[in-house]
């Protein structure tokens, strides 16, 4: 059995929070999709959905609760079946100082 090789450069840490994200559609128009983020880090999330989207695709994520308030684009990495459908491994792109801020704040209270 092989090992799978961490990719990820920034400390992730589990959560469980309700995401919107959206992918352009062919005609052009945003398409929202619900799902669950599983992790996240400054650098990116672990995004659970029953819908998917291609490694490469750019995504735009929408996460509103309590712990984050965040608007981010993000590039799908990786796409993994999982038991109720999809996960996609999702890097930010283009993060304002504002946000990894934010990222931090959630990633350092979260530490076990």
């Amino acid at each position: 059995m092989t090992q799978q090789r961490e990719r990820r450069f920034s400390e992730r840490v589990a959560v469980e929070m309700p995401v919107t994200w959206y992918l352009l559609g062919p005609d052009g128009q945003a398409r929202s999709h619900g799902g669950c983020l599983d992790d996240v880090s400054t650098t990116g999330v672990g995004l659970l959905s029953t819908e998917s989207a291609a490694a490469g695709k750019l995504i735009a994520l929408a996460i509103r609760t309590a712990e984050l308030d965040l608007d981010a684009v993000g590039e799908v990495r990786r796409l993994t079946r999982w038991a109720g459908g999809w996960r996609m491994g999702v890097v930010f792109l283009n993060l304002s100082p504002e946000q990894r801020v934010k990222l931090t704040r959630l990633v350092l209270g979260k530490r076990v």
